[in-house]
């Protein structure tokens, strides 16, 4: 399912942060990283921005050596594998797994792996030192996070306290477009505040 978004600034005070959109794997230990999956950036006053939101993945591997796998498209209830194939690491597809999972095994004989995993072309989640036997496990729900930081770049990992900084989720099942808009004044009186409009369900 696709759902197109749209921000739209209509806040009257200070906007000078970034708008940073993230979510939050569930299988994740909670010391694991947080990325930057979409940040908008400038977006002025009465001036809007649009993205889409799909369960179109795509993965690669690094393996121990620094070596790179071409990026392959994936999806949950699948799982994938990197395996020696001669002198050369290969990913490859190995079959079916649970419906809210997106699996990549480490099948190498020796040395961790990286797993990244992209959701509509931007990075949203790494798996790092992913060793042999062993499988990095991707599973989120259909929810985006979003607040305002500054001087953070996409694809860029977030700190604990910026993370925790970002705490309006919205629930995107089922939606296939909708309004998010910023308001606000930026103030302990007049905080800037997110809210979803316009909403457009799925028939």
């Amino acid at each position: 399912m696709h759902t197109t978004l749209r921000i739209i600034n209509r806040s009257g005070g200070d906007t000078n942060s970034d708008i940073v959109v993230i979510q939050k794997n569930p299988t994740s230990a909670s010391e694991e990283r947080t990325i930057a999956w979409t940040v908008i950036s400038n977006l002025g006053p009465g001036a809007s921005h649009s993205f889409g939101f799909s369960d179109e993945f795509a993965i690669r591997t690094i393996d121990s050596k620094g070596n790179q796998s071409p990026l392959q498209s994936a999806g949950y209830g699948e799982v994938w594998r990197l395996r020696k194939a001669g002198d050369d690491d290969e990913l490859e597809s190995a079959g079916k797994g649970p419906l809210d999972q997106l699996q990549v095994e480490n099948q190498l004989e020796q040395g961790a792996i990286v797993v990244r995993l992209y959701r509509d072309g931007r990075l949203l989640d790494v798996k790092t030192d992913v060793a042999p036997a062993q499988s990095a496990v991707f599973s989120f729900a259909p929810t985006i996070f979003i607040g305002l930081l500054h001087g953070l770049q996409q694809g860029q990992e977030l700190s604990a306290e910026q993370t925790a900084g970002i705490s309006r989720g919205f629930d995107l099942g089922n939606v296939v477009s909708a309004d998010i808009i910023l308001s606000g004044g930026g103030t302990e009186t007049d905080p800037h505040v997110f809210q979803m409009t316009n909403i457009i369900l799925s028939s």
